[in-house]
């Protein structure tokens, strides 16, 4: 099994961490960072513990903290270290992010702009802008990459998909009345990859204050009920994606 999105840099795993990363099942581990502050901590880790691997990006939630600079700082960050990424990055367009519409739409830009320089996927947080993105996509037709945290319509997932996308896949799908779980039962098992969100997000029946690695399982739990198939069918497509998208 394969984590492509967690959040292992996060203080609530420091105590722990050396456990979550070597006493489980799960293989690899991708760790997309939300802002400069986190660079050097994720690049520890995955010196760290070879199966843990760097994305690099400034997050649309912290879209207040983020300045111009900080381009410069991620393209020479990039320059100099080994990335599997450009992300976490995106636009999102709930609430109290929509005030920054424009702001959010130039960092994603120019963020794109280095994963092209780069030749590096990105990693795409798209809540309530999947169509936007799409638009702005257009314009980077050399670019794939993952929509993380998958959450639109089954229209739009196959204009993503014919466009050369993956979809991320996680926890909420472990909710038996969640819209995506019709969305995931059409869409191809080889566009979809896993990811937790760690420690975001925690599956359905798991009482815990945070969620981890480990819980990847009841996620392919859940789309096997989904999709009418086994659990090592899809172990095996799903980590076959995840090393193709990001070369690991």
């Amino acid at each position: 099994m394969i984590d492509s999105h967690c959040h292992l840099d996060f203080e609530i795993f420091d105590k722990d961490l050396d456990k979550i990363i070597n006493q489980n099942k799960v293989s690899k581990f991708i760790i997309p960072a939300i802002s400069i502050n986190n660079f050097t901590k994720i690049k520890k880790i995955t010196k760290t513990y070879p199966q843990c691997y760097g994305a690099y990006g400034l997050h649309p939630w912290m879209i207040e903290q983020h300045h111009e600079e900080d381009i410069i700082i991620l393209d020479n960050f990039l320059n100099k270290n080994t990335s599997v990424a450009v992300g976490e990055i995106g636009i999102d367009l709930f609430n109290q992010f929509k005030g920054s519409k424009e702001k959010q739409q130039w960092f994603f830009i120019k963020q794109l702009e280095l994963a092209q320089k780069y030749k590096l996927p990105i990693i795409i947080h798209s809540r309530k802008s999947v169509d936007l993105i799409y638009e702005i996509l257009k314009d980077f037709k050399d670019i794939t990459g993952v929509f993380h945290g998958y959450s639109g319509s089954l229209q739009q997932a196959e204009n993503l998909i014919t466009r050369g996308f993956y979809l991320g896949v996680g926890s909420i799908l472990t909710y038996p009345n969640t819209k995506i779980r019709q969305v995931i039962q059409q869409i191809p098992l080889e566009k979809i990859i896993l990811e937790t969100d760690a420690p975001s997000h925690s599956p359905n029946g798991i009482k815990t204050n945070h969620n981890e690695p480990k819980y990847l399982k009841n996620i392919i739990e859940a789309i096997a009920e989904i999709k009418q198939t086994s659990i090592d069918k899809i172990e095996k497509i799903t980590d076959k994606n995840t090393k193709e998208l990001f070369k690991i």
